[in-house]
C-alpha cells in the first residue's frame, strides 16, 4: 500500500475547563474571596461528586486522594477559615493501609471525627491567614496528598 493512500485515524481531542475555572475562580483569587459550600455530610462516589462538594483549593488535591482510594471526610478552604487559620482536608484513618497510615500520622494524630458514624481521622492541615491566595493552598495541599501511596 502506498503511503498516498494510508488512512491514519486522527485523535480526539477535548479541552475541558477546570471547575474553578468556569467560576471565575483562579490560583491569584484570595481566600477572603472564596464562600463556603453548604453541602455537607454527603459520601463522594464519583470524581464528579467531589466538584461539587470541595472548594476550588482543594479539589485537585481531594481529586489524587480519590483516585488513590483514600477517602476524605471534611474539607474546607474558604473565607469561614481565615479566623481558625487553617484549611484542611480531613481523611478517614481506618480505610488506609499500613504505609499511608504512618504517612498520614506524621501530618496530625489520629482522632475521632464525629459525624453520621464516628470514624478515626487525621487532618491535613493548611496555614492560611487574610493574605493567602487560592493558589497557594492548591499546591500546599497537593505537596502533601503526593506522599501517599496508591492503595
Amino acid at each position: 500500500m502506498s503511503e498516498r493512500l494510508r488512512i491514519i485515524p486522527k485523535k480526539k481531542f477535548e479541552i475541558v475547563k477546570k471547575r474553578f475555572e468556569i467560576l471565575g475562580i483562579s490560583d491569584e483569587t484570595p481566600l477572603s474571596a472564596i464562600g463556603p459550600i453548604t453541602k455537607g455530610g454527603l459520601v463522594p462516589e464519583s470524581r464528579e461528586d467531589l466538584a461539587n462538594l470541595v472548594e476550588a483549593s482543594l479539589l485537585e488535591a481531594c481529586l489524587v486522594l480519590f483516585d488513590k482510594n483514600i477517602k476524605t471526610i471534611s474539607s474546607s478552604a474558604n473565607n469561614g477559615d481565615i479566623v481558625a487559620g487553617k484549611a484542611y482536608v480531613i481523611i478517614d484513618y481506618g480505610s488506609l493501609n499500613e504505609r499511608n497510615k504512618d504517612i498520614a500520622r506524621t501530618f496530625g494524630d489520629v482522632y475521632v471525627f464525629h459525624g453520621s458514624i464516628d470514624v478515626p481521622a487525621v487532618n491535613l492541615e493548611i496555614r492560611v491567614d487574610k493574605n493567602t491566595k487560592v493558589g497557594q493552598i492548591r499546591k500546599a495541599a497537593l505537596a502533601i496528598v503526593e506522599k501517599f501511596e496508591q492503595q
